[in-house]
């Protein structure tokens, strides 16, 4: 927004968020925002309903600056204009394991579109070989046979818009115990198979982030069929005990086997384990936030004695 704090300004866009604000802003109506392009978001009291992601809109009120972001104050003018606009979708990225094994567990790939808060989100899956994998209509694969697929994902509404990821199938079998991985060498590289969604800025000391309850670093599918120790190094970091650590047993349809609940110690590092069921294929860290944050440094998977 091209203007002084406190100057009265219009401009008009698209609302491509409407996402609850905190709750010390309950009272206030909204507050929206100005990316700098014509995506507007707004930040709403819980209860409002008034908006809708692809509403174009005009927009007057009072400039302010918020934590770096132009913004509009508390309970400013909005004119709907239309509603439900499309925001068409101009691409898509595909990313997941590149390398499964022939008995892995069915699993999904992640799906990354352009623009971000595009509103053309249905996809039309395929795969070249379904006789080494097959592919559903949610997006679903399960290997059957060793070899090499190429999935496509094509745009339900712009055909032209399409992504493709390839995945080597290789021979059945157990994985190799133990598993050790070490966080703080790969700190903003995933390690390989590793699927990650944590703070982007991680902490000096190397470790990753964990600052809300969707933040997770999850594990490639894996045939362990045996019972599970599953041992991290973490740290508490501004947190409390009320705040709690999470290793979860995922099985072969994504499903929660079973979850082990620990305490962070506050601003120490601390050594803590659990052991998961022999049906475990994946292998989710979390974090239930009340306070703070977790830091995680490693993980290391030895069979259950």
């Amino acid at each position: 927004l091209e203007a002084a704090n406190g100057t009265t300004v219009t401009f008009k866009g698209i609302i491509v968020s409407v996402e609850p604000y905190a709750e010390q802003y309950k009272n206030q109506n909204f507050i929206v925002s100005d990316n700098g392009v014509d995506a507007i978001y707004i930040f709403r009291a819980p209860t409002e309903t008034a908006f809708e992601v692809g509403m174009e809109v005009i927009v007057t009120g009072v400039r302010s600056e918020y934590k770096g972001s132009d913004q509009i104050g508390s309970s400013p003018e909005v004119e709907v204009l239309a509603e439900g606009k499309a925001i068409p979708v101009t691409g898509l990225e595909l990313s997941g394991p590149e390398t499964v094994k022939a008995n892995a567990a069915a699993f999904l790939l992640d799906v990354t579109f352009t623009p971000a808060y595009t509103s053309e989100r249905d996809i039309v899956w395929s795969i070249d070989n379904e006789a080494i994998a097959t592919i559903d209509a949610d997006g679903k694969i399960t290997p059957k046979a060793v070899g090499t697929v190429v999935v496509t994902a094509t745009s339900a509404v712009n055909p032209e818009v399409k992504a493709t990821f390839t995945i080597e199938i290789t021979e059945a079998g157990s994985v190799e115990l133990p598993i050790e991985v070490d966080f703080l060498e790969t700190t903003g590289n995933p390690v390989e198979g590793w699927t990650y969604n944590v703070n982007s800025k991680e902490y000096a000391d190397g470790s990753l982030r964990l600052d809300g309850s969707d933040k997770f670093v999850l594990s490639p599918i894996y045939d362990f069929s045996t019972s599970l120790n599953v041992e991290l190094v973490v740290k508490g970091n501004n947190t409390s005990t009320a705040s709690k650590g999470l290793i979860i047993a995922l099985d072969a349809d994504g499903n929660v086997l079973e979850t082990v609940e620990f305490t962070l110690v506050n601003n120490k590092t601390s050594t803590v384990s659990g052991v998961l069921p022999a049906e475990t294929v994946q292998i989710k860290i979390g974090y239930t936030k009340v306070k703070g944050n977790m830091g995680l440094y490693s993980i290391k998977v030895t069979a259950a004695e």
